[in-house]
């Protein structure tokens, strides 16, 4: 008698989580390996913003007064820089928008002019389609002053900068971390006092 030999085979399901197993473990080594890659430093993050909103041969860092860093009306002071000509650049972050709190970064000249802003961060918001350069111009321009508070809901003696976008809680919290800036600058030493 002869005994035909039996091939033994895989269940099918073993066989489904094996091959999911090595699927996963592949993939996450690809996100691993590219996340390595792929990854921007705070640091590297604030030196793209710095470039970004002013061109200087160097920034140096100051320290922020703990007395005017933040504001229950407005926001917090991220970091503050002074560019190789004097001018100051601010990072703020405003009150909570549509996902999550928007980050400027603002370039205040020596005279105390705001000569360019950005947004640095959207806070997960992801309803910023609306927000551009143009937008962004209402803020340019302006002298930092005490009296100088801008608004997105036409409050009385402030200056209007709901125009030109339709995301308006994104806009609020870009208005709020401008005023922040604003608030800042106005009550620090770091403009030297001009700025009041």
């Amino acid at each position: 008698m002869t005994h035909a030999k039996s091939k033994k085979s895989l269940n099918p399901s073993v066989l489904a989580v094996l091959v999911l197993v090595v699927i996963a473990l592949v993939s996450g080594g690809l996100l691993a390996i590219l996340n390595d890659l792929l990854f921007v430093s705070e640091e590297e993050r604030t030196n793209r913003s710095l470039n970004k909103v002013y061109a200087s041969e160097s920034f140096t860092e100051l320290e922020i007064d703990a007395d005017y860093a933040s504001n229950a009306d407005y926001g917090e002071i991220v970091y503050l820089y002074e560019a190789a000509d004097g001018t100051i650049i601010i990072s703020a972050r405003g009150q909570k928008g549509w996902k999550g709190q928007s980050q400027i970064v603002m370039a205040v000249s020596t005279d105390g002019t705001i000569v360019n802003m950005i947004v640095g961060d959207y806070g997960g918001d992801d309803k910023t389609t609306s927000i551009d350069a143009d937008y962004l111009k209402q803020y340019t321009g302006m002298q930092v002053t005490a009296d100088l508070k801008f608004t997105v809901s036409g409050e009385a003696g402030a200056v209007d900068v709901s125009s030109g976008a339709s995301a308006t809680h994104t806009m609020g919290s870009i208005c709020s971390a401008a005023n922040m800036a604003v608030y800042y600058l106005v009550n620090s030493d770091v403009m030297g006092g001009d700025a009041q």
